[in-house]
């Protein structure tokens, strides 16, 4: 796996000014977070991905520039960012990162507040277009899709990173389609 050279994917402006939100649980979205230039050669690094499910990059045929954007992801520059701006100390908690690329209706899209073994997790879509009103991501202020307070349609460079608790539910209304995505968490074990 040949991994791009340097690490300068993601908009740093972006990611330090975009306010935390408080209510109804801790988060932040910011839009184009990868840099234009970088944009097209992340997309034709996506690795194909005929299945549905959560899967470690290092598993799959993923073009380097992709891969770099993974790397910058686990950097220590990133997580200080996420670090700070959300008032938790990530730096001794380790990470999983998968990239997802297709949904399915029977299994995707469940309204749920992740796992407690999750501090902080990180969404980043990689689809070059979105028409479809279902497959955006809703974030909640119960556990009733219809109950939410925005709704994030998963377009190339918008990036959702929110602190886990037991009301920070999300989910989406299920389609079966492609519906490229990389996640990262940091964990507890």
């Amino acid at each position: 796996m040949e991994v791009s050279a340097d690490l300068n994917f993601l908009d740093y402006a972006k990611l330090e000014s975009a306010a935390v939100e408080l209510q109804p649980f801790q988060h932040r979205i910011v839009t184009d977070v990868i840099l234009p230039e970088r944009v097209s050669s992340v997309s034709a690094g996506f690795p194909p991905m005929l299945v549905r499910g959560s899967f470690p990059p290092r598993d799959l045929k993923c073009g380097a520039a992709f891969l770099g954007l993974v790397a910058e992801l686990e950097s220590s520059r990133f997580r200080c960012v996420v670090s700070k701006k959300f008032e938790v100390e990530l730096e001794p908690y380790p990470t999983v990162v998968t990239a997802r690329g297709i949904c399915t209706v029977k299994h995707d899209g469940k309204i749920h507040p992740d796992l407690p073994d999750k501090i902080v997790t990180v969404l980043l879509y990689l689809n070059e277009s979105w028409d479809d009103r279902r497959g955006r991501l809703r974030l909640l202020r119960s556990a009733s899709l219809e109950d939410y307070f925005v709704e994030i349609p998963p377009l190339m460079g918008t990036m959702l990173i929110f602190k886990r608790c037991d009301w920070s539910w999300h989910g989406f209304e299920p389609l079966d389609a492609a519906r490229r995505s990389l996640q990262l968490n940091w964990v507890t074990s």
